[in-house]
């Protein structure tokens, strides 16, 4: 199969089938193939990297489980070797900067650890009900994981949580009290009814993300911005909101030093 070619995209019919058969999951393998696709535009000589790898790997993932787990670490792992091969090929065949190759180890490595992480998940939550052992288990990984990622990965994570009805603040699935979200990017999410109390969220860009009825008590919200954010029936109890750009644009300065 020919390899990907400047200003044609031969990934567009195949991201828009798993669209409408994954369903909210594809909120989350989305931001993969995106950034995948935007790399191979801005670096059209990694002729290395073709659609055999990529076009058999998304169909063993919906084939697997349509709609379901494997798709995500799926597109995970496609994402990593894609990266890995346009490494390899800047660095060892056209004299890439090191400075570059070395941004593109970082994003493996934080693809790497995400990816580890969701495989702990479908492990522990497969077709039952969390007992206590493996909640207590999930949430130590849950916090550990997130000390180890940057905003993007962090928001990844959290949204992903979301969608498997692990942060719901009415059944208290998990607690990420103490998580450090710090930089985390949330743009444009859809998180009623999430649970983040006692996070920090410290310089969060959280602009236009929904968060009706939303547990933010004791959450530290230092120089995060909620521009257009939805707090309606939020709970923000004891919240520090030092620096932080409200909904209406607004700054508040409240629980500060």
């Amino acid at each position: 199969m020919a390899p990907f070619s400047k200003g044609v995209n031969p990934v567009v019919g195949r991201i828009q089938r798993i669209k409408r058969m994954s369903g909210k999951i594809y909120k989350v393998v989305k931001p993969v193939f995106t950034e995948v696709w935007a790399f191979i535009k801005e670096h059209p000589e990694v002729v290395g990297l073709t659609l055999a790898g990529v076009g058999a790997g998304i169909g063993a993932g919906v084939g697997a489980s349509v709609g379901g787990w494997h798709l995500i670490t799926q597109a995970a792992n496609i994402h990593k070797e894609a990266i890995v091969q346009a490494a390899n090929t800047q660095a060892g065949t056209i004299g890439q900067s090191t400075s570059t190759y070395q941004q593109l180890s970082l994003e493996t490595q934080q693809q790497e650890i995400l990816l580890n992480y969701l495989n702990q998940v479908e492990a522990l939550t497969a077709d039952k009900v969390l007992a206590d052992q493996d909640k207590n288990r999930l949430e130590a990984n849950s916090l550990t994981t997130l000390r180890n990622l940057d905003g993007e990965h962090k928001g990844y994570l959290i949204r992903f949580l979301n969608e498997q009805g692990l942060l719901k603040a009415n059944q208290q699935e998990l607690s990420l009290s103490g998580a450090n979200l710090r930089g985390i990017i949330l743009k444009d999410a859809w998180l009623p009814d999430i649970n983040l109390e006692g996070t920090y969220m410290l310089n969060g860009e959280l602009q236009n993300v929904s968060l009706k009825r939303a547990n933010l008590k004791q959450t530290d919200l230092t120089g995060a911005d909620l521009t257009g954010a939805d707090l309606t029936g939020a709970d923000l109890t004891g919240a520090i909101l030092c620096h932080t750009t409200m909904p209406d644009g607004s700054t508040a300065n409240q629980g500060c030093p």
